[in-house]
């Protein structure tokens, strides 16, 4: 997956058509291979990836998928703003910025496009890499 996310992965389709659940699947596979994942959320629905799934029926789904029942929640934060990045990339960790208490959408993507402008300086200052350092993920980007 990683050599896919290097390229960039754009998720995109009518609502309801199950976007944000794609984007957790990718997002989970690069978390078990220690990948750090920065997400900008003001759906508050990013911040159960944290959390044990103990949905009974949910779970008994999983091998409909071909999935193993395996519930686990990832290691990570929830944070009102960047953090610093060179701690976000040695984390390893889910990085969930928590927008829901920004309910006006110019004012939520000026403070996407605040913190996405500091990602950008900062990784403007660092060697080129052939490796995927860190994968972003802006919930409800279209809005």
């Amino acid at each position: 997956m990683k050599k896919y996310a290097q390229k960039g992965i754009l998720v995109s389709g009518a609502s309801g058509a199950g976007k944000t659940v794609a984007a957790k699947v990718i997002v989970e596979e690069l978390l078990q291979d220690e990948m750090p994942v920065l997400v900008f959320d003001y759906t508050r629905q990013w911040q159960r990836l944290l959390e044990k799934n103990t949905d009974e029926e949910m779970l008994d789904r999983y091998a409909e998928f071909g999935m193993r029942r395996s519930p686990k929640g990832f290691k990570g934060q929830v944070v009102h703003s960047v953090p610093d990045l060179d701690k976000l990339l040695a984390s390893k960790e889910a990085t969930v910025v928590d927008l829901s208490d920004t309910c006006d959408g110019k004012e939520r993507v000026d403070k996407v496009a605040h913190m996405l402008d500091q990602l950008l300086e900062y990784f403007q200052s660092q060697e080129d890499s052939e490796e995927l350092r860190l994968l972003i993920v802006v919930e409800e980007a279209h809005l």
